[in-house]
């Protein structure tokens, strides 16, 4: 399974969901989006799923949603971590 989570450290939603995959202790990629490269990859992320909020999770290359569509999918066990 390959999560991918952009983010900032300054936002308490993104903390949240490195700290539930962390719990989990699986692997994940953090795209920091206040970097310029990582704020050019948020754009186009956010303008091809037409979301403009941080985090952006993804999971095997789906996008998921953010915090909370995150987090409840691994409630539901609809993701596996």
């Amino acid at each position: 399974m390959k999560i991918v989570i952009y983010g900032a450290d300054y936002c308490p939603y993104c903390q949240s969901a490195k700290k539930l995959v962390e719990k989990h202790n699986r692997q994940y990629t953090y795209v920091e989006t206040t970097t310029p490269e990582g704020e050019k990859q948020r754009e186009q992320l956010g303008k091809q799923y037409n979301w403009q909020t941080i985090p952006m999770i993804f999971v095997d290359g789906k996008f998921v949603g953010g915090f909370d569509d995150f987090s409840e999918k691994v409630k539901k066990k609809e993701i596996v971590l």
